[in-house]
């Protein structure tokens, strides 16, 4: 697992590479954040090899409700008041592609829609209303938010990311490409000692 991590490259967003590589297993560990691995199957049948394709991270994050929105906003987001000043919002906190993959085997709309079946699946057993996404001001980073149906907020958040916000839906229409089958599997990262068990924890999407 050590190898797959360390082979993956994105010169784009050093920050998405350093966490899978830094920060992943920690907060796995600690239950602050949940790492799925969309896992190249060809080369895990044919080779026993574990290349990662991409990656996404979900966790749960309290939004600060922008007051510039209107009550009608507000109360959809909080799913009750109009006068809510925080909510309890699922983040997509990473995602990312390795360098080593083109679009032709996975885009970014098909890891995304990866990770929202995900929260939706969670939000079917527990509940929850909206989806955060942030980004630095990056244009082609907040259009791709945008063509993928979040709205973005009109303040930043208080690191300084643009926040933007989806309401979560049914799961998510599968989406596919030319080699979906090679690329379907994710695992999540779990501690050290069942890394090597990896096998148990690989599920379809």
């Amino acid at each position: 697992m050590e190898d797959a991590v360390s082979n993956f490259f994105c010169e784009k967003n050093l920050d998405v590479e350093n966490f899978l590589r830094e920060n992943a297993i920690n907060r796995e560990k600690r239950d602050l954040t949940r790492t799925y691995l969309i896992i190249d199957q060809n080369k895990f049948e044919s080779d026993n090899e574990i290349n990662i394709v991409a990656y996404f991270s979900i966790a749960l994050k309290t939004l600060i409700i922008p007051q510039t929105l209107s009550n009608s906003k507000i109360k959809k987001i909080d799913g009750f008041s109009k006068d809510a000043k925080e909510s309890i919002v699922y983040l997509i906190g990473q995602l990312a592609r390795n360098d080593d993959y083109n679009t032709e085997a996975i885009t970014g709309a098909e890891i995304l829609a990866r990770a929202l079946n995900i929260i939706s699946d969670i939000k079917d057993k527990i509940g929850g209303k909206v989806v955060l996404v942030e980004c630095e001001d990056q244009q082609k980073v907040i259009d791709f938010n945008l063509e993928n149906d979040f709205e973005r907020l009109p303040e930043h958040s208080e690191n300084e990311l643009i926040n933007a916000i989806k309401e979560i839906i049914a799961s998510e229409e599968e989406i596919t490409s030319p080699i979906i089958n090679a690329i379907n599997e994710i695992i999540a990262i779990h501690d050290e000692k069942r890394i090597s068990d990896y096998v148990k924890f690989i599920k379809f999407i």
